[in-house]
């Protein structure tokens, strides 16, 4: 809240009541507090901008005349003029408020008709009012002795008017300065906020298209292992095969080669190697593989040899020959 000679000076130049002006200044900061992050250039404090320029515009573009009523009832020089001078005082104001320079009247040379200056006054100012030249010439004559109104060169000066009109002038011009500023500021406020959101919407753009790579099989990460184009350079090594050469003779009590071993690990990737699951590396390839062959059987005959010939007596086995066929 401004100080209250602030207050009452605001009070006095707007023609309001001091609660008038509070009620001012809590809109004034409950707008500032709401309105002071969002940027909004057309929002709520925007508009109160606009309306506090408006008041704080020229005084002679307003559409009633600030009358101080304690002032008018009090002045001492007024009181001691006619009730018919301070009819014609009230008019001289209202001119005077729609004047091109505020609170005075400007004598123009076609009116010049005599020496004497309150007659040349009176004699036009009698064409905007309803009273006849001597009424006025008699008024303006007693307002001019009691010091009321006074003439400097050719124009008629109600001070108190004129002093007004500068002091309106100067905060309307800082209030505009002002406002320009806070809106330049909002301004930039939301274009930084705009450009955040772009590069977040960029940002998050970019991660969605990462991730539908990731699922078409583009940048593979190391659990999508193996890809389809990996599985046929599978092999195993000597140390794996010898592995699972013992593992036959130890639970199962059969005898494997190294050609048997390769024929069921090219078996297992046709069944398990499918892309609906996927392993870290090549050794959880193999835990994998050494767990599916202790489901297998190699059936040979009483000599040491497979039944039938040289043709496995196992599903498996007789798909690993087919593959072996096929790649010979």
């Amino acid at each position: 809240m401004g100080s209250l000679k602030t207050n009452v000076a605001t009070a006095n130049i707007y023609g309001l009541s001091l609660a008038q002006v509070d009620g001012l200044n809590a809109a004034r900061r409950q707008l500032m507090g709401d309105c002071q992050l969002t940027g909004d250039v057309n929002g709520p404090l925007a508009v109160y901008s606009k309306k506090l320029a408006n008041r704080l515009m020229a005084l002679r573009d307003q559409p009633y005349l600030p009358l101080y009523i304690q002032d008018f009832m009090t002045d001492e020089k007024l009181a001691e003029c006619s009730a018919e001078s301070t009819g014609v005082y009230i008019r001289l104001m209202c001119i005077m408020h729609k004047s091109e320079q505020y609170g005075t009247i400007l004598l123009k040379q076609k009116h010049k008709q005599s020496k004497d200056v309150v007659s040349n006054f009176a004699a036009m100012i009698a064409k905007q009012m309803p009273y006849d030249f001597h009424t006025v010439k008699k008024s303006l004559a007693e307002l001019i002795g009691e010091n009321v109104l006074s003439v400097e060169g050719d124009m008629l000066i109600q001070k108190r008017m004129v002093k007004d009109n500068a002091v309106s002038e100067k905060r309307s011009k800082a209030g505009k300065t002002g406002g320009e500023k806070t809106q330049e500021k909002n301004k930039n406020f939301a274009k930084a906020k705009t450009e955040a959101n772009d590069q977040a919407n960029t940002e998050y753009e970019n991660d969605i298209e990462n991730d539908l790579k990731r699922k078409e099989g583009e940048g593979r990460k190391p659990d999508c292992y193996p890809g389809p184009d990996q599985i046929p350079e599978l092999l195993l090594t000597d140390t794996q095969i010898g592995s699972i050469c013992q593992l036959f003779k130890i639970t199962k009590q059969q005898k494997v080669d190294n050609d048997e071993v390769n024929a069921l690990f090219e078996v297992f990737k046709i069944q398990n190697l499918t892309g609906k699951k996927f392993y870290a590396d090549q050794n959880d390839i193999f835990s994998h593989f050494l767990n599916w062959c202790k489901t297998q059987n190699v059936t040979k005959n009483e000599k040491g040899n497979p039944k039938n010939g040289s043709r496995p007596t196992t599903g498996a086995e007789q798909l690993a020959e087919k593959i072996r066929a096929t790649v010979q």
